[in-house]
């Protein structure tokens, strides 16, 4: 019994030393005097891009988007978005299969993040993915936004789409649907068209005030 009770006591202690480490190894991409870096034998080398970060009411938020098929300074890496949480000194990653991330827009409090991305399969739209940081999960998407998004307040965002069916009859490298203007307030979970498009008439935002 007393045997039984040391391997016990031993395993615990192997397995709290094994997970110590591997919870105090360094991150691939760290942040250092406000810059992403790429570290790896405690040497700091440039990082993937994009990358950026933005000041929030919760703190300063980093961001870097890794594609290890289309960046040397990404290979070895997990592909998809990194973040770091200045404030919490917190790292996090999301899994995020995108041929390519334009940009990641933040909630001015810092809690929710839009991720800008090339549209799927379309020459001229664009994709955005809203999720929360806390969990990382996703609460809304459309491939059909025409421009970035704005932050209206901490829950709701504005943005440019096409209307899928519609045509202007421009030539084919412009952007020939109709666009409107819509609003997608994460509160609710509704998405709500502000201002219709017309055959003369497209809509767009470039910035809230």
């Amino acid at each position: 019994m007393r045997r039984n009770l040391f391997l016990s006591g031993f395993a615990a202690l192997a397995f709290w030393l094994v997970s110590s480490v591997a919870l105090a190894a360094p991150e691939l991409f760290v942040v250092k005097d406000g810059e992403w870096f790429r570290q790896s034998g405690g040497q700091l080398t440039d990082p993937p891009v994009p990358n950026g970060n933005q000041e929030t009411a919760a703190g300063r938020i980093f961001w870097l988007f890794a594609d290890p098929e289309a960046s040397d300074e990404a290979k070895g890496a997990e592909g998809g978005l990194y973040f770091y949480a200045e404030k919490t000194k917190k790292y996090s990653y999301l899994p995020f299969g995108a041929v390519n991330v334009n940009g990641v827009h933040f909630s001015p409090d810092g809690t929710m993040f839009i991720v800008e991305s090339v549209g799927e399969g379309e020459t001229n739209n664009i994709t955005l993915e809203l999720f929360s940081l806390a969990d990382l999960v996703s609460h809304f998407k459309t491939q059909k936004a025409a421009m970035p998004p704005h932050w209206a307040d901490a829950v709701r965002f504005v943005y440019s789409r096409f209307e899928p069916g519609t045509s202007h009859g421009k030539p084919a490298d412009y952007p020939d649907e109709w666009m409107s203007l819509a609003v997608y307030d994460a509160a609710s979970g509704q998405e709500t068209v502000l201002k219709e498009a017309t055959e003369t008439s497209d809509f767009s935002m470039m910035g809230v005030g």
